[in-house]
C-alpha cells in the first residue's frame, strides 16, 4: 500500500497489519506483525508561502480597506491534496473594528495555472461553522476561507482578496487595524502567516487650558 503524508512536518509510524483471516481458528498475520516499520517518518515542510497586503496605509473611519493574499509554491512539487481532503486553503478573519463588504471575497480571484476553481467558505460565528453561501447581512461574516480545487502546482502563484469597511465612529483602543492571513491544509491550523496593518486617521484636536493649569498661571502672576 502507499503511505501519503498529509500534514506539513507530520511525524508518523507505520506498523504491520493483520492479513485476511478465515475460519474461527485460522487468523493469519504477516511475518513481522508487531514490529515497527518506518519509525518517525516525517513529511518535509511545505514551501508554500503567503504575502498579505492592504490597499491603503491609513484610512478615515467609514473608509474601506481591501486585503490581498498572494500564495506561492516555491517548490518543484505540487502542494495540497484535495483527493485526501487536505487541499491548500487560504484563510483570514475580518479584523476588529471593521465589517466585511458583501461580495468582495469573490470579486478578484486570481487562479493559478492548473487550479480550476476556488471555493469560498464563510463563517458568522468565529469559525465554528461554515457555509458556502454568503450570510445575510454580509456584515455578520467573521472568517473566510478559500479552498483550492486542485493541488497548487510547482512554481505557481495565485491570489484572493476581500474588502472591509472601517467602523464609524472607530472605537477601538488601538489607532490601527491589524489583520493576519494564513495558509493551511484543509481546515487545520495555519502553517504560514503574514500580516497587514492600516492606521486609522481622526479629527481629534487639543485646545484650551485645564483649570489646574490656569490656576497655576494666576498664582505665578500674583507672585510677580
Amino acid at each position: 500500500y502507499d503511505f501519503v503524508p498529509i500534514l506539513s512536518g507530520a511525524r508518523s509510524v507505520l506498523t504491520p497489519y493483520q492479513e485476511v483471516a478465515s475460519g474461527s481458528d485460522n487468523a493469519q498475520f504477516n511475518a513481522d506483525f508487531g514490529a515497527a516499520l518506518g519509525d518517525n517518518l516525517v513529511s518535509s515542510e511545505s514551501h508554500a508561502r503567503i504575502d498579505k497586503t492592504a490597499s491603503v496605509a491609513d484610512v478615515l473611519p467609514g473608509g474601506a480597506i481591501t486585503y490581498t493574499l498572494t500564495f506561492t509554491n516555491d517548490s518543484l512539487v505540487a502542494v495540497g491534496n484535495p483527493a485526501f481532503g487536505v487541499p491548500l486553503v487560504v484563510q483570514d478573519a475580518v479584523p476588529a473594528g471593521t465589517a466585511y463588504v458583501a461580495g468582495s471575497a469573490t470579486n478578484s480571484l486570481a487562479l493559478p495555472p492548473g487550479v480550476s476553481s476556488l471555493q469560498v467558505l464563510y463563517s458568522a460565528d468565529g469559525g465554528t461553522t461554515w457555509s458556502v453561501s454568503e450570510p445575510s447581512p454580509a456584515s455578520s461574516v467573521t472568517h473566510l476561507q478559500w479552498w483550492l480545487s486542485d493541488p497548487l502546482p510547482a512554481l505557481s502563484v495565485g491570489a484572493v482578496s476581500f474588502t472591509v469597511q472601517v467602523d464609524s465612529p472607530f472605537s477601538s483602543a488601538s489607532p490601527a487595524v491589524e489583520n493576519v492571513g494564513g495558509l493551511s491544509f484543509g481546515g487545520g491550523a495555519a502553517f504560514a502567516t503574514d500580516s497587514a496593518s492600516t492606521r486609522i486617521r481622526g479629527y481629534n484636536t487639543l485646545d484650551g487650558r485645564s483649570e489646574e493649569h490656569t490656576s497655576e498661571l494666576q498664582s505665578l502672576a500674583y507672585l510677580v
